[in-house]
C-alpha cells in the first residue's frame, strides 16, 4: 500500500480492466455490469460499504458516484471500498460476491488490520451476506433485511417492486440468515418496534453477532444515530475494536433532539394512556425542543382519557374495589393465579418460575391426576412449594373444567388469572401488565383479557396442524385482524393466559358466563410485553423427548393439539 497516508486529492484514480489488477492499486474505480467498486486507501482500517435505496436516489445521473459513507471514512482517515449496485436490486446478481472473492484471492484484503462491512437496509442485507467471505472481517448492519423471498420471510411486504423485479429464487446468497454464522463478529442495529425489522433480526442470530435495539428510531435508525452525532464514534469503535462502549450511548442521549424519534416516543407513551410520566415527557419535549407535536399529543391524550372515563361511568364499569389505589407490584402479589397441569414438567416448571420471577405470590397449580414421575417429584420439592401451592384434582378434568373449579373460589370474584402451562410468557412482561389488562377490559367492556399468541414464522411453525386439520396460520391469523385499538384485538380466548375482569356493578360470577369459553367476550393484547409463544408450535422446543412422548401417550381428548397431531401422524403413514 505505497500511497497510504496521502491526501485523496494527491491520489490518481485508476480504472483497471480487471479486479486482479485493481487489487494492487490504492485508488480505483472498477466498472461492473451490475455493480461498480470504488476504492480509496488511506490507512490499514477499511470500510466496505454497500449503497442503499436512499444513497442510490441521491446519486447524480452520471457516474462515477461517491461511495456511501465516503465523507465519514475520509474524516476518520479510514480506507473505503464502496460496493455500488446499479439498481435497487438488493445486490441479487452473482457479481458482488464474485468481485469480493476475486479481491480476496488476489490479496487485496490482506493489507488491512481492521475490516468492517457496513450497510443499511438493502445494504445491510448485502453486508451480512458477504462479510463472511473475508476472514477476520466484522459487520455493522442497520435495519437489515434477511431476504425478500416471501416463502422464507412472509412478513416482509414493504418492497413489492424489487421483490417482483429481481431474482429472489436462486439459492446463492438468497437468505442472509444462512451466512451470518460465517462472520467473525459484528453488530446488528434495529428498532424492535418496527415489526418487520424485529422479525428479520430474530432470523439473523449468530454467536458472533450482537443485536442492538434502538426503540423509536424507525427503519431509518441510522439517521437518528447520525443526528445524535454518534455515527462516526460508532463506526470508529466497531472498526478498530469490534466493541461498543459507553461513549456511544452517551452520545445517543441526544436522540431527544431528533423530531422523528421524539414523535414516535411520545406517541407510544400516549398510547399507554394518560399519566403523569407521559404528560411530563410531552411537557419536556415541548419546553426544551419546541416540538409543536408534543403539545398536540398531550392535548389528545388528556381528551382521550376524559372521554374514556366518561364512557366508563356511563357504562357503569368501575374497576373492582380491591385494586383501587394499589400499585402493579401489590396487584401481582394479591391476584389469584391458576395454572392448569397435566404430565408436563418442563412447561409447568418454567411457567411457575416466570410467575415467581415477576412478583406473583398467590399462585395455585391445579393438577389433573398427573402420573409423570418427575413431575410428582417436582411437586414434592422445596423449589415448587416456595413458589406455589398444589391442588390435586380428583380426576383428569381437563383445562375448562379445571377453570370452572378455580372460579368457584370466592376470592376470584374480584378478578383472577388462568393459564395453561405450555406458553413462553413475555420476557420481560410490560411493567404495568396486570394494571393495563384490567384497564383495557373495563374500557372496551370485555370480561376476558388475554395475551396474543405469536405467529412469527421465524420461530413458529405456522404450517403445523393444531386443530382438526387446520394449521396454526389458518387458526391464528384471524385473531390479529379485528383491532379495537392499536395492538388490541377482539379475539376469543380459551384457557390460554387470560385475566378475568369483573365489574363492580355486576353481580355475576365468572362461572355464570357459562362453560363455553369461546362465547365469553374477550380481547387479546398484541403490544410489546403482552405477546406469548405457544411452545408446541415452535420449530424446535427444548424439551426432553421422553417427557414429550409420555405426555402424548397419556393424553386424551382434552388437548385438541395432541388429538390433531396424532391424526396428522396417522394420516401420513
Amino acid at each position: 500500500m505505497t500511497k497510504v497516508g496521502l491526501p485523496s486529492s494527491m491520489m490518481e484514480t485508476e480504472y483497471p480492466n480487471s479486479l486482479s489488477e485493481a487489487a494492487s492499486l490504492d485508488r480505483f474505480i472498477f466498472k461492473g455490469k451490475h455493480c461498480d467498486i470504488t476504492a480509496v486507501l488511506r490507512s490499514d482500517t477499511l470500510l466496505v460499504t454497500f449503497d442503499n435505496l436512499a444513497s442510490i436516489d441521491e446519486r447524480p445521473t452520471d457516474g462515477p458516484w461517491k461511495p456511501w459513507l465516503a465523507d465519514r471514512a475520509q474524516a476518520l482517515d479510514f480506507s473505503i471500498l464502496g460496493m455500488q449496485s446499479h439498481q435497487k436490486d438488493w445486490y441479487r446478481t452473482p457479481e458482488p460476491a464474485e468481485q469480493i472473492k476475486t479481491l480476496q484471492k488476489h490479496g487485496f484484503f490482506d493489507q488491512f488490520r481492521n475490516i468492517l462491512f457496513v450497510g443499511a437496509s438493502m445494504g445491510g442485507f448485502a453486508a451480512l451476506c458477504f462479510a463472511g467471505l473475508v476472514p477476520g472481517a466484522r459487520v455493522l448492519a442497520f435495519s437489515p433485511q434477511s431476504t425478500l423471498n416471501r416463502k422464507i420471510a412472509p412478513f416482509e411486504r414493504r418492497y413489492p417492486w424489487p421483490h417482483r423485479k429481481f431474482d429472489w429464487e436462486t439459492p446463492a446468497y438468497l437468505d442472509a440468515a444462512d451466512h451470518v454464522g460465517a462472520i467473525d463478529g459484528g453488530h446488528i442495529f434495529y428498532d424492535p418496534r418496527v415489526r418487520e425489522d424485529a422479525l428479520h433480526a430474530q432470523r439473523l442470530q449468530a454467536p458472533a453477532l450482537q443485536q442492538v435495539r434502538i426503540p423509536f428510531a424507525d427503519h431509518t435508525l441510522i439517521r437518528t444515530i447520525a443526528k445524535c452525532g454518534a455515527l462516526e464514534q460508532l463506526i470508529k469503535q466497531l472498526a478498530e475494536t469490534g466493541t461498543l462502549d459507553t461513549a456511544f450511548w452517551r452520545e445517543m442521549r441526544a436522540r431527544r433532539a431528533d423530531p422523528l424519534w421524539a414523535k414516535l416516543f411520545l406517541r407510544a407513551a400516549a398510547a399507554r394512556g394518560d399519566g403523569p410520566l407521559a404528560r411530563r415527557a410531552c411537557d419536556m419535549m415541548s419546553d426544551t425542543y419546541g416540538y409543536p407535536f408534543a403539545r398536540r399529543i398531550r392535548k389528545r391524550m388528556i381528551a382521550a382519557a376524559r372521554a374514556e372515563a366518561a364512557e366508563r361511568q356511563d357504562r357503569g364499569n368501575p374497576a373492582p374495589p380491591w385494586i383501587d389505589g394499589l400499585s402493579e407490584t401489590e396487584i401481582r402479589q394479591r391476584i389469584p393465579v391458576f395454572v392448569n397441569s397435566y404430565n408436563q414438567l418442563t412447561y409447568l416448571r418454567d411457567t411457575v418460575n416466570w410467575f415467581a420471577k415477576h412478583g406473583f405470590e398467590n399462585l395455585c397449580v391445579l393438577d389433573n391426576q398427573s402420573t409423570f414421575p418427575d413431575l410428582q417429584k417436582y411437586f414434592d420439592s422445596e423449589d415448587f412449594k416456595s413458589k406455589a401451592r398444589l391442588v390435586a384434582l380428583d380426576d383428569n378434568l381437563g383445562p375448562r373444567r379445571s377453570l370452572a373449579v378455580a372460579a368457584e373460589d370466592p376470592t376470584t370474584d374480584g378478578g383472577f388469572i388462568f393459564t395453561d402451562p405450555d406458553l413462553a410468557l413475555p420476557g420481560p412482561p410490560a411493567p404495568d401488565m396486570v394494571t393495563r389488562m384490567f384497564e383495557m377490559g373495563l374500557r372496551h367492556d370485555y370480561v376476558k383479557v388475554g395475551l396474543a399468541l405469536s405467529i412469527d414464522p421465524a420461530i413458529i411453525d405456522i404450517d403445523r396442524v393444531t386443530y382438526n386439520t387446520r394449521t396454526v396460520q389458518q387458526v391464528e391469523n384471524k385473531y390479529w385482524k379485528n383491532a379495537v385499538e392499536a395492538g388490541v384485538f377482539k379475539a376469543t380466548t380459551d384457557t390460554t393466559f387470560f385475566l378475568y375482569v369483573p365489574r363492580a356493578s355486576d353481580n355475576r360470577r365468572f362461572n355464570d358466563y357459562g362453560t363455553r369459553q369461546a362465547r365469553i367476550p374477550s380481547i387479546r393484547i398484541g403490544q410489546e410485553g403482552f405477546i406469548a409463544i405457544h411452545r408446541p408450535w415452535l420449530h424446535k422446543d427444548q424439551i426432553d423427548p421422553a417427557e414429550e412422548r409420555f405426555y402424548f401417550d397419556n393424553t386424551d381428548g382434552h388437548s385438541t393439539f395432541v388429538v390433531a397431531q396424532k391424526a396428522a401422524r396417522a394420516g401420513s403413514k
